[in-house]
């Protein structure tokens, strides 16, 4: 049986009080298993959930650590187990960005959290913004790396953002 390479602390309580769906912490080590998955899920959910509350009740940081914590999870399962074949390891990435496109086209507000898409490399972005305002500031060069990331032009200068977000699934 395969088990867990990294650990992955359990996330604080959200600063709101809100009630949340904890997700135990998973000692480095530990046997891998689809229960961990299945919190991990319903942590980020709840959460979401909570953020887009009318007040929110859970922070773009509090959504994005369960979310990042929960992609960490499930890829430690998936490319943990044995007898996995690659074709289905890259269907699985292909219907997670896709899943993030869609969570990013529903984004309006600056301060809506946004999630990253793989590249043709299939590697996951560093230092990706959390939210809208964070990728609208980015600066001439934050911009550029993004751009030579994704394998996008970066000419003209003037549309850098809009084919930045437009491949990332924003509206502009």
């Amino acid at each position: 049986m395969a088990n867990y390479q990294n650990a992955y602390p359990a996330l604080p309580g959200l600063a709101s009080g809100a009630p949340d769906s904890p997700a135990a912490a998973i000692a480095a080590g530990a046997p891998l298993n689809d229960g961990d998955m299945d919190a991990a899920t319903r942590q980020a959910k709840r959460r979401r959930v909570l953020h887009e509350a009318n007040p929110p009740r859970a922070t773009n940081q509090e959504v994005q650590d369960a979310v990042k914590r929960e992609l960490c999870v499930h890829m430690e399962n998936a490319t943990g187990a044995a007898g996995i074949p690659p074709w289905a390891l890259a269907m699985q990435n292909q219907l997670n960005d896709m899943q993030s496109i869609q969570r990013n086209a529903a984004t309006f507000a600056p301060d809506h959290a946004i999630f990253p898409v793989r590249n043709a490399a299939g590697n996951l972005p560093v230092g990706f913004p959390n939210n809208r305002l964070e990728l609208d500031n980015l600066t001439p060069a934050q911009l550029q790396i993004r751009l030579n990331f994704y394998g996008l032009p970066a000419a003209p200068a003037a549309t850098r953002l809009e084919r930045l977000k437009m491949h990332l699934g924003i509206r502009p």
